[in-house]
Parts: structure tokens; sequence; C-alpha cells
């Protein structure tokens, strides 16, 4: 009897033992597999990383990861992916793209707007990343049966790429007059003015608080703008102006004419606004010339009437305003200045949150977890009284078998 009890003594100080020691070491957590594990680089450093990364959803085939460098740093941060043939196999996408999707490592669906989509070259999206300080996300692709979720509204602050045939009131109000004029049609926007005996015609697009007094000489004023067009004098231009200084700067024959291109205008704070279009990059420091205020987006065409020194023209204002720390992205067409009609028109633009330095992308290709596929899950052992009971039930079967055999023995 003695030794029995010595035996469950020793059975159930083992158990306390084992138990103590896994609940030092395993937590309540859901299992992880290996596919939940690798090693990510985010921000400037390299770390192991266990990011939360779910079977690919039914009905998709292929999912990458993609990586900021640095992370973003703000919410709702808008980051710009660039896709071609060497980071993307665009056979294993359909419709244009129309099967791409992104989630954060939290399994939350990120809005996402396709700005261009080209099957043998470069394909831009732009993502909007909720939360500050995310370095990796998740795109899924390769589901012939999707409907694209590309959507502006969803993913910027301001976006418009002028659908149907009128100017949404609920962003913008609108400035013209009898020899000018502004109109939608085709998917984007035309303005154009046309006065007799025109001189010093000029476009402008960009963040600014220009104003024309219709039929007034001297009636067209620029007091502060982060602004690209082409004005009299200096075609194709990249523009800053400060009102409070009374000081600008100004570069000219950066800009395109005559042909659609997309630029950026990037006023990421009080020393630094940026122009780029892809081939040409311009940027100003000098805080001086740089708006302090927050600004109206305007898009505008304008003339004077040669003789009397009048001005005319047309404008679109958006509602609301911005500040620095925010871009304008668009996508744009104008005459070569002092042509008459004057005209420019913007095909889509959107406003999104800007830094000096910001996020760069690259794909990580994860192992693919197809939704058919049975993923095996590693057992962890949650709690020590479930520890407990399996132990203990081990220890009373080897005393009963003990027992067993010990009797045997003795009628023997």
């Amino acid at each position: 009897m003695k030794k029995n009890l010595l035996e469950v003594t020793c059975i159930v100080i083992i158990c306390f033992s084992l138990i103590y020691r896994v609940d030092l070491n395993v937590h309540p957590l859901t299992s992880l597999t290996p596919n939940n594990v690798r090693e990510s680089k985010i921000g400037s450093y390299s770390s192991n990383v266990i990011n939360r990364v779910t079977d690919i959803p039914d009905g998709w085939s292929y999912q990458k990861t993609i990586i900021l460098t640095p992370s973003t740093p703000s919410s709702d941060y808008n980051v710009k992916i660039l896709l071609d043939p060497s980071n993307f196999d665009y056979s294993q996408t359909f419709s244009a793209g129309a099967d791409i999707r992104f989630k954060d490592q939290l399994d939350n669906s990120l809005s996402y707007w396709i700005e261009t989509w080209n099957q043998t070259g470069t394909s831009v999206i732009w993502v909007k990343v909720p939360i500050a300080g995310t370095g990796s996300f998740c795109m899924y692709y390769g589901n012939p049966s999707a409907t694209s979720e590309s959507n502006g509204e969803t993913t910027f602050l301001f976006f418009d790429d002028f659908p149907g045939t009128t100017i949404d009131s609920s962003k913008w109000t609108t400035d013209t007059d009898g020899s000018s004029t502004y109109g939608v049609s085709g998917g984007y926007v035309t303005l154009t003015s046309n006065t007799p005996n025109d001189w010093a015609a000029s476009v402008m697009l960009g963040f600014n608080d220009f104003y024309i007094n219709h039929g007034q000489t001297y009636g067209a004023k620029q007091p502060n703008g982060v602004t690209i067009g082409a004005a009299y004098g200096n075609s194709d231009l990249f523009h800053t102006k400060n009102l409070t200084t009374l000081t600008y700067e100004m570069t000219t024959k950066v800009i395109p004419t005559e042909t659609w291109f997309t630029s950026d205008i990037r006023w990421a704070n009080g020393s630094f606004a940026q122009f780029n279009n892809g081939t040409s990059t311009v940027t100003h420091t000098n805080s001086s010339t740089i708006p302090t205020i927050p600004l109206q987006v305007r898009i505008l065409t304008m003339n004077m009437y040669a003789g009397p020194g009048t001005w005319f023209g047309s404008a679109i204002r958006s509602i609301n305003s911005w500040g620095s720390g925010h871009a304008l992205r668009a996508r744009s067409w104008h005459t070569t200045h002092n042509n008459a009609p004057i005209e420019i028109r913007c095909d889509w633009l959107f406003v999104r949150k800007c830094t000096v330095i910001e996020p760069i992308t690259s794909t990580h290709t994860t192992p693919s977890i197809t939704s058919s596929s049975t993923v095996t899950k590693t057992p962890v052992i949650t709690t020590g009284f479930e520890t407990l009971t399996v132990l203990l039930s081990i220890g009373i079967l080897i005393l009963k078998s003990r027992r067993k055999k010990t009797n045997k023995n003795n009628r023997n």
C-alpha cells in the first residue's frame, strides 16, 4: 500500500511540474502552421514576424505579400503598387485585374483603385491602408469569376473621374462667362476659353485660390498656389506662390502640351513641394514661396481680351480644401499657351496624404494555400487542467496495470 501511495505521489508531482512548465511557455492561442511564419523585411530592419495570414479565400488561387519600406506614416495612407512582368505573372489574373483583392494582416479587406492596367508592361494600383505603422499586407488574385472592386471614391480623400454628362455639385463649384465654357463628356471634363482678339491665354491645375473677375481689367489673380499649367510668356510650368511673403517660384518647360500625361503635385510640408510626371521632376524647397494655408483644387482656363485688357475664363473649384501634407494626382491634357481657344481636359484626379519620404512597395510570394487544400494544425495544449487530466489518467492506468500484474504474481 505504501508503495502505491508513493507512486501516486510521484506521478502528481511530475504532473504539476509539467503543468508549470506548460503554463510558462504555451498560451491559449490558435495553433501556428509553417505558412503563418515567415521572415519579412519591415521598414529598415529585418525580423521574424508572425503574420496572421489566413487561407486564400474561396475561388482565389494566388497570394503575394506587399512589403512597405518604410511603413505607413499615418492612418488611411494611400500606397502605390507597381506591377510588371519582372515581379508579377499577368497570366494568373483575369479581366484586366478584376480579380485583384487586398487584405491587411487582421484579414480586413482594403479599398483600392486601379489607375492603369497593362498586361505587357507596368500597372499602377493604389491601396488605402487604414492603420499607421503598417509594414505589409496581402494581395490575392486568380479568380475567373470575380468582378472588379476597384473604387476611387472609397480609396482616396477626394476623387473624381467625371462620369456622366454633368459636373458633380457635391464636389465642385463652377465659374464661367459668355466667352468660356465647361462640360463633362466621354469620361472627362473640358474647360475652354475663347475671347475675341485674345491674348495671354493660360490654363492651370492644382492647389490654388486663383480667381477671375470676369470682364474686368487686371481681373485674374492667384494669391497662393502649388500649381501646374501653361501661362502667357511662360509655357508649361510648375509654380508655387505664397501671398504672405509675396514671393513665388516658377520652373518652366516641364509640362508636356497637347498630349495626355499623369502628374503628381506633392505639397508635403512648408518647405517641400514637388512635381513629377514620370519623366520630369521639379522640387521647390524655398519655404517663402510655398503656401501656408489650406487651398482648394482648381482647374481653369482664362485669357485676356486684347485692347480693353479685360479677363475671361472658366473654372471648377473643389468644395473642400487641403493644406500641406497632401498630394494631387491627375491625368490631363491642355493646348499650348496663346492658342485660341485655350483648353484643358482632365480624365481623373484624386487627393491623398503625402510625406517627403513615402513608402516604397516590394512583393514577396508566399506559399499558396488553396481553398480546397487541407491545412494541418499543430495541436497546442492551452491549459494546465487539460494537462493534469491527461497525465493523471495515464498514471491511473499505469497503477491499474501494475496492480493486475501484482495480483497475478501473488496467485501464482
